[in-house]
């Protein structure tokens, strides 16, 4: 019910932000992966899953609060993703 638009999976980009499960405020996706060192090299390789209007997930790294399912929410999606 909180996605806009079709889920997709593209990669990091400058100034890209998100809004981090248990946390207030939002954090440049930059910042987490200097947290995670994880090297500039490879901050491009990374999937990130949007929607139309934020970024949902940083694969293995963050979750963006303000999409998370609530009791509240009918409809739920499910993503899946396959890496080899």
């Amino acid at each position: 019910e909180k996605l806009k638009g079709q889920p997709f999976i593209r990669f990091w980009k400058e100034g890209d932000r998100i809004f981090p499960l248990g946390m207030n405020g939002s954090k440049l996706l930059s910042d987490v992966f200097t947290a995670a060192k994880i090297p500039n090299s490879k901050k491009t390789t990374i999937p990130i899953i949007c929607d139309e209007d934020h970024i949902l997930w940083c694969y293995e790294l963050v979750i963006d609060r303000r999409k998370i399912a609530t009791e509240k929410d009918k409809k739920l999606t499910k993503i899946t993703l396959l890496t080899a």
